[in-house]
């Protein structure tokens, strides 16, 4: 049996460029303090943690809707449509911090945060300039941006480009604090061993004399009613990335595996036994072996290439039923430990009085 395959998108040099400073934005009624240095400092080590987040929801959007029907976005393509793509710049960053001086452009020109700096392959971001300028409502989001925007340069945009993708990020942090989604990635992991415990019940009813089809009802309930939870919205939710990749998939099998158990459930009469065995059947077309994205095609007609990847084993006994959904479950806590070593995660950062 193929085991499901996981790529979670937790990977997290060009042409030289300008500047890279915080926007000018518009009018407020607050007017709050300077926010200082010490939490500027804080949010650059957030800031890989943020832009990984942000970054995945882009790229699904891209991967899932720009890309394949044809749509124009010149942006997304810069990011993503390339072999060193933004996680790999992303994945790979050092940054030196500036606590008593500017960063400089290649005019010498005083900015806070440049592709110029001491320290060999960084980007210099400015704890002196941007703790003056930043406030308590802010500093995440525009420390988290001016860093992709100095990515943005390393990756051989202009500085068009540069400020155009900073103000996307900006609108797309704007609603994430560090410190909210570290505990919503946390309560995630969270989450996904519960539900593979879940899934290791039904192992092991699978290997029960009378073994309990509305076992798998409650449990495909459980993990749909979770993946609902975090795929309302993904600009608010990057998780819903990881929801829809790993759930989707996962939840479906489940569903398929559902319907072999209630063709062999002996509270059933044998009508009811047939009809499910017919529909479980239908997908295969006599094949021991599919994915996912054939198996749909073969009994709806309809397309799934996002699954294309996640693979089906016909099940013809209890032991075969019993390691598809050991399957499942491993899905699942793989998925679950790729989340805990995301959390571990912090950019190379070098200080610099």
């Amino acid at each position: 049996m193929k085991f499901l395959s996981l790529i979670f998108l937790f990977l997290s040099h060009g042409a030289q460029a300008e500047i890279g400073g915080i926007t000018g934005g518009g009018g407020g009624t607050t007017n709050p303090s300077p926010v200082g240095q010490p939490l500027v400092r804080r949010a650059v080590a957030d800031s890989r943690m943020l832009l990984q987040a942000h970054l995945q929801a882009r790229a699904w959007h891209w991967e899932t809707v720009i890309k394949p029907n044809g749509h124009v976005d010149e942006d997304l393509k810069f990011l993503f449509d390339r072999p060193d793509d933004a996680f790999y710049y992303l994945e790979r960053i050092k940054i030196e911090v500036r606590s008593n001086d500017n960063c400089y452009d290649a005019k010498k020109n005083p900015v806070d945060g440049s592709i110029y700096a001491d320290q060999p392959g960084a980007i210099c971001i400015s704890s002196k300039s941007l703790g003056a300028k930043l406030s308590e409502l802010n500093f995440e989001f525009e420390t988290a941006a001016l860093v992709m925007h100095e990515i943005v340069h390393q990756m051989g945009g202009d500085e068009d480009l540069a400020k155009r993708i900073q103000m996307r990020t900006i609108y797309g942090l704007k609603s994430k604090v560090a410190s909210r989604l570290y505990a919503d990635y946390s309560l995630f992991a969270k989450y996904l061993r519960e539900n593979a415990e879940a899934v290791k019940d039904l192992e092991w009813d699978a290997m029960q004399p009378d073994p309990r089809a509305l076992q798998y009802e409650r449990v495909v309930n459980r993990l749909q009613g979770f993946r609902d939870k975090y795929a309302v919205d993904l600009d608010s939710h990057p998780l819903a990335v990881e929801a829809a990749k790993v759930f989707d998939g996962q939840v479906l099998k489940l569903h398929i595996d559902a319907y072999f158990a209630k063709s062999v459930d002996p509270r059933s009469d044998a009508q009811e036994r047939a009809f499910y065995q017919e529909n479980y059947l239908k997908g295969f077309r006599e094949k021991d072996e599919i994915s996912l994205t054939e198996y749909m095609l073969n009994y709806d007609g309809f397309l799934r290439s996002e699954y294309n990847t996640t693979f089906l084993t016909r099940i013809t006994s209890r032991e075969v039923l019993r390691e598809e959904l050991a399957e499942i479950r491993q899905a699942l806590l793989a998925t679950a430990q790729a989340v805990e070593e995301f959390l571990k995660v912090q950019p190379t950062v070098f200080d610099k009085e």
